[in-house]
Parts: structure tokens; C-alpha cells; sequence
């Protein structure tokens, strides 16, 4: 007579005087134990002698699922193999599946360390908010609806950071699919735009010249800010780069011989591809509070963290506008509309239009923009001598706006433009 649910459940946990045995269909019985342990097996000859190979233990494996396997078994064994072997086979590799944080550890290890400038802040993404949720499950058994719950609570929160994070799980599948890792990339459909509702804003906030002369009057204040991240956002401002650029820099990159800064390819946005160095010009103008980080500094960084020889976070950095914004509110009772670092790199972008008029190409390259169409394939040069002009009227427009200097801003900017 064939097993039954109603045998098993009635069977199990109930102890009798000696093991027995029960017989279903296809080679599948039941072995219950004194104790009433019931344990699945499957029955077959191999090699002309009787064999047997353990399926599971009741209730963890229901009677449905144990007929199925021993149907797997049963076909395996027409072609010749050894249930018993395929069975190991398949637990060897199930142990030995690669898991999502493998998959993560051994893309970020080929294809981003060392090669991309955010390479620290895409792992810090990954391993807050992913690894944590399905680190330790085999990436190859993983669907959308493992990825995507994950990424869309993330969303209601901080949708920038949900977007990045989706990008680099896309990034990273892909990767695995092209190297046979996983059979298929679960998130290839999924856009930030239509499936997230997060549509990516062009910024537009640009500090005025009175928010310029409340932040320089922070500066001047006796906040409590470290002085080496009040001298970090002053040269943010006056150079336009971006904020990483400043943050990785090394006092090695500093020629005051020379008056040049120089970036490398690996502190660049666009260094990957092009594989060369941004120069900038270092203005007298400037000298002074990059000499002051190098003083406040006792190793290579520039900009380095609090007691530590390593270049300060992004995390830091992201802080520091909203403490001028607390400090104006607390002190001079100034609500300043929300801005960030990148906008004191659009701010710069904004009035150095103006200045390098007619070259506009110079502001560009100030930013370290790639110039339009075939420019930029043929001309490599750096404009030092423009750049150096421009930097020193967007400094003495800055010292007019904080009335640090009586001057006729317009008069100079052309009387510098033609020097």
C-alpha cells in the first residue's frame, strides 16, 4: 500500500519497539526509526547489487517533494549514474554557490578597484545596504523580488542613494552574466525613472553674493568647525572642482615652484578613459590656505580625517554645508535655502561665464569638462596662463563680495583679462 500524509503524520514522533520500513512507488520508502524519526529513501540496483541513498527526513521534506526527487533519481540512474554520486554532486555544489557577497567582492576586486574614483564610496553603498540583506544567499538562485524590496525601501528614504545603489547591482550582474557566474541579471529591466519613480533633477541651486558673504562670514566666525574643513570648502569655491578631487589630493600634487596643481588620472571623473592629469593654476591668491591644510596636516593627504593618514570621506564632506546652515540659523537667525558642495562648483561655474568671455572653452576646462565634438580629441592643452586670469578675478570678485577689498569688481576683471 502507497504512503499517505495521514500515515506519515500519525507515524511521526511516535516511538515503538524496533525500526520498520514502508514501501511507496518507483523506489521510494519510508525508514521510521524506534524514536519515530521518519527519514525518505530511495531503493534502486546499481552495478547488479542493491543500494540505497536518503532523500530527507519527514516533516522537513513532505511526501509530494519526496516522490519528485526520487523521480530525479530514478532518471539519472536510467543513464547510468549513481544516484548516491548525484546527490553529492549537487550538495557539493550548492556549499561551493557562489554568494551574493563573493559575486560583489570579486567584481569590485576586477572590474572597479583601483579603476573608477568612487570605488570606495560604490563598496560603502553595497556592503549598508545589500550584503547585510542577502550577503550570505547564493546569487545565482536570486530573483527580482530578492533585489528589488530591498532597493525600494531604500528609496522612500534617500532616493539618490537608491539610484546609486541600483546602478552598481545592475553593473555587477552584468558582470557576472558575461563571466557565466549567474545564469541572468534579475535588475536588466529595471530603471530608477519607471520602476523607482525617481527621475534625475538637473541642479540649479547656485549660491548668491549675499549667501557668498554669509558663508564667508562663518568662516570668520569662531564656529567650532576644524579650521581645515572651513580652508576644504573655501577652496572648493574657489577652484569649481569637485569636492572628491580636493578630498584625495596629496601635497605631492602641489608644485609651488611651478605655481600647478596636478590631477592625477585616478582622482579624475573622466581619468579612466583619457588616462591623463588635470593641471590647474595655483594663484598667489591661493597659496595661503593651501599651505595652511599642508601645516594643519601631519601626512600625504591635503584634506586627511581626524587623526588618521587617510583622505577625508565623502560622508564627512557631505556634512559640513549643514552646519553653516545650523550656525547662521543659531547665531545670525539667517534661514539659507539648501545647498551642497557641488553647488559651490556650479556657483564658480556661474561667474566664471563672465569672466573668460569670449574663451568660454577656459571655463570648461577650469571644471574639467570635456570640450564638445573633436576639441577635445586634438587639443590637450591646459591653458595655464588663461586659467591663472580667471582665477585671480573670480578671487578679487569674491574679496568684493565679502568686503574684504574696495574695488570696481567689472574695471578689474577686464584691466586682469588684458594682461
Amino acid at each position: 500500500m502507497a504512503l499517505s500524509d495521514s500515515w506519515l503524520k500519525a507515524a511521526y514522533g511516535k516511538e515503538g519497539g524496533k525500526a520498520t520500513e514502508k514501501s511507496d512507488r518507483d523506489g521510494l520508502s519510508v525508514r521510521v526509526s524506534a524514536k519515530g524519526k521518519i527519514t525518505f529513501q530511495f531503493r534502486f540496483r546499481y552495478a547488479g547489487k542493491p543500494q540505497r541513498c536518503d532523500i530527507g527526513t519527514y516533516p522537513l521534506i513532505t511526501l509530494k517533494d519526496a516522490r519528485a526527487e526520487c523521480l530525479k533519481y530514478r532518471a539519472a540512474l536510467e543513464q547510468g549514474e549513481d544516484p548516491r554520486i548525484v546527490k553529492a554532486l549537487l550538495l557539493a555544489e550548492k556549499e561551493q554557490a557562489t554568494t551574493v557577497a563573493d559575486l560583489f567582492i570579486q567584481w569590485f576586486d576586477s572590474d572597479v578597484k583601483g579603476k573608477k574614483v568612487s570605488a570606495s564610496e560604490s563598496w560603502r553603498s553595497i556592503e549598508l545596504h545589500i550584503l547585510p540583506e542577502i550577503g550570505k544567499l547564493p546569487a545565482d538562485q536570486l530573483t527580482l523580488h530578492h533585489w528589488l524590496p530591498i532597493i525600494e525601501r531604500m528609496t522612500k528614504k534617500t532616493p539618490a542613494m537608491a539610484v546609486r545603489v541600483l546602478t552598481q547591482c545592475k553593473l555587477m550582474l552584468r558582470w557576472a552574466v558575461r563571466r557565466k557566474l549567474v545564469m541572468h541579471n534579475p535588475l536588466a529591466d529595471i530603471t530608477a525613472k519607471r520602476d523607482l519613480h525617481v527621475a534625475k533633477k538637473q541642479g540649479e541651486r547656485t549660491l548668491t553674493d549675499q549667501e557668498i558673504a554669509w558663508l564667508f562670514e562663518y568662516f570668520d566666525s569662531d564656529a567650532r568647525m576644524e579650521p581645515k574643513n572651513m580652508l576644504f570648502m573655501k577652496l572648493c569655491l574657489f577652484y569649481g572642482c569637485r569636492n572628491g578631487e580636493l578630498r584625495r589630493a596629496k601635497k605631492s600634487d602641489f608644485d609651488f615652484i611651478n605655481s600647478v596643481w596636478t590631477i592625477p588620472p585616478e582622482n579624475r571623473k573622466t581619468g579612466k578613459k583619457s588616462g591623463r592629469p588635470m593641471k590647474r593654476p595655483i594663484p598667489d591668491e591661493f597659496k595661503a590656505d593651501i599651505e595652511m591644510l599642508m601645516c594643519l596636516s601631519a601626512g600625504e593627504y591635503l584634506v586627511p580625517l581626524r587623526d588618521k593618514d587617510s583622505p577625508m570621506t565623502t560622508s564627512a564632506s557631505l556634512s559640513l554645508p549643514y552646519r553653516v546652515m545650523a550656525w547662521l540659523k543659531k547665531n545670525k537667525g539667517i534661514s539659507m535655502d539648501h545647498w551642497s558642495l557641488h553647488d559651490l562648483r556650479r556657483t564658480a561655474r556661474t561667474n566664471f561665464g563672465p569672466i573668460t568671455m569670449p574663451n568660454i572653452h577656459v571655463a570648461e576646462i577650469m571644471l574639467d569638462h570635456t570640450i564638445p565634438g573633436m576639441w577635445h580629441v586634438y587639443d590637450k592643452e591646459y591653458y595655464l596662463p588663461e586659467q591663472m586670469l580667471a582665477y585671480k578675478a573670480w578671487h578679487r570678485k569674491l574679496m568684493q563680495i565679502t568686503g574684504q577689498v574696495e574695488v570696481n569688481n567689472i574695471v578689474e576683471m577686464k584691466r586682469i583679462s588684458s594682461e
